[in-house]
């Protein structure tokens, strides 16, 4: 599943977190600059859930071209999960 979305564009594929991780990677390693990512949601919504799935999308990627080094290039990610925002 994670290989279906690696360098897709949106309008490629269904709407998918794995797409919104690819395009933040992607970002992150054209611009050179941090990338953060804010998943909010009501209590019970998936968050916590989201947020793994976005870790293990970095974490293959990063094994994936760890070949060629670029994983010591990866900066790094901020996650907030926030509850409610009101």
């Amino acid at each position: 599943m994670v290989t279906f979305y690696r360098g897709k564009k949106k309008n490629e594929v269904p709407p998918h977190l794995y797409l919104v991780a690819d395009s933040a990677y992607a970002a992150m390693m054209r611009d050179r600059l941090n990338q953060s990512m804010l998943i909010t949601g009501e209590s019970g919504a998936g968050k916590t859930e989201n947020t793994k799935k976005v870790i293990q999308y970095f974490a293959f990627v990063a094994a994936a071209v760890s070949g060629k080094k670029i994983a010591a290039e990866v900066n790094y990610f901020s996650f907030i999960a926030l509850d409610d925002v009101l």
